[in-house]
């Protein structure tokens, strides 16, 4: 796979810094060795990295500008083995990080704009991409960006305390209305019954909206009926349902969908919202699934957590989804070889 992308958007990223773990131990392997700039990684990618460091449109409490650099210091922190899913990703192709989004900050329209080519370029190199914001307004050009680049239908799933289909308010695009553009604008390739919102929370949403996604055929899960129901079977009847009839799913996770007791560093932290377990489980099923093309991670805001556990939160969500990945690429890998020596 070529990693050549057109002049016009190398342009408009800003190179990745080389991730570095905090201690060097010879017998261990960082996910700073995992993550590389793009420009060193040599034949395909497991998976291609980018950054939106922008939060113009959150109307509440901004710092997800900051989301980006930490969570990548983040990963940098972390270890390439996951013992309770038996993955080891030392010696998995590496991750090519392409950097951030060279945004501008007093204009949405034409971030937005430079968001959704920047997607759309990167997802056309054929690695499944992870996005991190940045505010999650950003969801609409990404989910934008992909939906073109698959050229077909797309099922999404937002993992998010809050439904974000508000009506832009004065008129202005803000971090709660991407899947309402989503829903109107695109229309034609990402429909409401492949849309499903996951861990919905109490008390941070309004009446007329959730209406809205029941008029579009939305499949809407609480986070009251993720903790009274059968979790399994929720997460798989939203992959499933996400996945039906088309022809890639992604997926967006707005990191407020975690309990604020452990993610407090980000605009509107959740009471009662999926707990850490709950997440990770979630991005690792959706990570194995064939059609799952990218995932992003939004709205982590440094300077209102200074234990740094929301964007340690956000670096497992991404480890989950890239272990995912490699674990159905190797899955099919196996499958294609056995069926081949068949007679």
């Amino acid at each position: 796979m070529s990693r050549t992308l057109p002049e016009t958007i190398q342009a408009r990223l800003i190179d990745a810094r080389p991730l570095s773990p905090m201690i060097r131990d010879e017998y261990e392997r960082p996910v700073a060795d995992l993550v590389r700039p793009a420009a060193e990684v040599e034949g395909d990618p497991l998976a291609s990295i980018l950054g939106i460091p922008f939060d113009t449109s959150i109307m509440g409490r901004r710092g997800a500008k900051g989301g980006p650099a930490a969570v990548r210091d983040a990963l940098a922190g972390c270890l390439c083995y996951e013992p309770g899913l038996d993955v080891d990703l030392s010696e998995a192709p590496r991750v090519a990080d392409f950097g951030d989004v060279d945004v501008l900050h007093t204009e949405v329209d034409e971030t937005w704009s430079r968001v959704t080519d920047v997607v759309e370029a990167l997802l056309g190199l054929g690695a499944p991409l992870v996005t991190i914001g940045g505010d999650h307004g950003l969801a609409f050009p990404v989910i934008r960006g992909v939906a073109q680049a698959v050229g077909g239908r797309v099922g999404v799933i937002s993992v998010d305390a809050h439904l974000d289909v508000r009506v832009s308010h004065h008129g202005e695009k803000s971090s709660g209305v991407p899947f309402r553009y989503m829903l109107e604008e695109l229309s034609d390739q990402v429909s409401g019954r492949n849309f499903v919102q996951f861990g919905i929370a109490g008390w941070l949403n309004t009446r007329s909206y959730r209406e809205y996604l029941r008029e579009h055929d939305v499949r809407v899960v609480t986070a009251r009926e993720l903790y009274r129901g059968d979790f399994d079977a929720l997460m798989a009847e939203a992959i499933e349902r996400a996945a039906d009839g088309t022809d890639a799913i992604y997926m967006t996770f707005d990191i407020d969908a975690v309990e604020g007791a452990t993610v407090g560093g980000t605009n509107v932290p959740a009471i009662a919202g999926l707990s850490p377990y709950q997440a990770l489980e979630l991005v690792w099923a959706f990570g194995r699934h064939p059609k799952a093309v990218g995932f992003d991670v939004m709205e982590v805001s440094p300077p209102w957590d200074p234990s740094g556990l929301s964007e340690r939160m956000a670096a497992s969500l991404i480890l989950n989804f890239i272990a995912g990945r490699h674990v159905a690429k190797e899955t099919g890998a196996a499958s294609a070889a056995a069926s081949a020596q068949q007679p």
